[in-house]
C-alpha cells in the first residue's frame, strides 16, 4: 500500500511547518495509516483538516475535496436524522453513531465511516462484512492521533 507523499500538517496555532516537521509528521501519518489499514478492517482512508482538504491518504484514495468537505459538514452538523450523501456515485445512508463526533453511512457494499478529532477528521471505507470492526478501528485511530496531538 502506498500513502499519498503530498501530506502536510494542518495546525491552526502555526501556519508554517519546516520542510524537517512536515516529512516528519507525514511519515508518522504513514505509518499511522499503515497500521489502520493492515489490519484488514478498513479498506481505504485520509485525513484531512478542518478545512476538508486531505492530509494524507492511502493511494486507492479517490475522493474529490468537494466529497470530503460534505462529509465534515455531516460530521459537524446538529442534524440527529438520517443524512443521505453522494460519493464516488454510491449513496450513502449516514447516521451519528455513539457520539456527535462520528457518522457512519452505508451504502450497497461499502461502509463509510467518518470521525472528526480536535484537529483534523478521518474517513474510512469498508466492506459492508466488518461494519462494526470498522467503526471501532477508526474511532480509536482518532483517539490515539490527539493523543499524539495531530
Amino acid at each position: 500500500m502506498k500513502i499519498s507523499t503530498e501530506a502536510h500538517l494542518y495546525n491552526a496555532n502555526s501556519a508554517h511547518k519546516t520542510r524537517s516537521q512536515l516529512q516528519s509528521v507525514s511519515m508518522t501519518w504513514e505509518g499511522l495509516l499503515s497500521r489502520l489499514t493492515n489490519r484488514g478492517k478498513v479498506e481505504t482512508a485520509a485525513i484531512t483538516n478542518l478545512e476538508g482538504e486531505v492530509l494524507a491518504s492511502t493511494a486507492d484514495w479517490h475522493i474529490s475535496t468537494t466529497e470530503t468537505v460534505g462529509v465534515l459538514k455531516a460530521v459537524c452538523s446538529n442534524y440527529g436524522s438520517l443524512i443521505k450523501m453522494k460519493i464516488s456515485d454510491d449513496l450513502y445512508t449516514c447516521f451519528r453513531h455513539d457520539n456527535c463526533d462520528t457518522i457512519v453511512g452505508k451504502a450497497e457494499d461499502k461502509v463509510l465511516v467518518a470521525h472528526k478529532c480536535q484537529q483534523c477528521m478521518i474517513i474510512g471505507f469498508a466492506d459492508v462484512e466488518s461494519p462494526g470492526s470498522c467503526i471501532y478501528d477508526i474511532t480509536e485511530f482518532g483517539k490515539h492521533i490527539e493523543k499524539r496531538g495531530l
